[in-house]
């Protein structure tokens, strides 16, 4: 089986900000971006705003949220579950 098509979009999402970042970081650097549909749709200074704002207009579980920095230890917050305390 061809492992793109198996794929969940949040994984393609993913997939798209790690071959994007090196263009998005002169715009982002240090903002938790949130990626929906293949395009940056927010930006914020940490991430509890990131989802608290996010969340007013989309539904959990249909966005990833990430750090957009230099460093690819920061390469880790993915948010795939529609369930998040906030």
């Amino acid at each position: 089986m061809d492992k793109r098509k198996s794929k969940t979009q949040l994984d393609r999402e993913f997939d798209w900000f790690i071959d994007n970042q090196t263009q998005l970081i002169p715009h982002y650097n240090g903002k938790f971006v949130v990626v929906k549909n293949f395009k940056v749709i927010g930006s914020y200074s940490t991430f509890d705003a990131a989802i608290k704002e996010t969340i007013k207009k989309e539904e959990l579980g249909t966005f990833i949220v990430q750090k957009c920095s230099v460093n690819p230890a920061d390469n880790v917050v993915i948010i795939h579950s529609p369930e998040v305390i906030v």
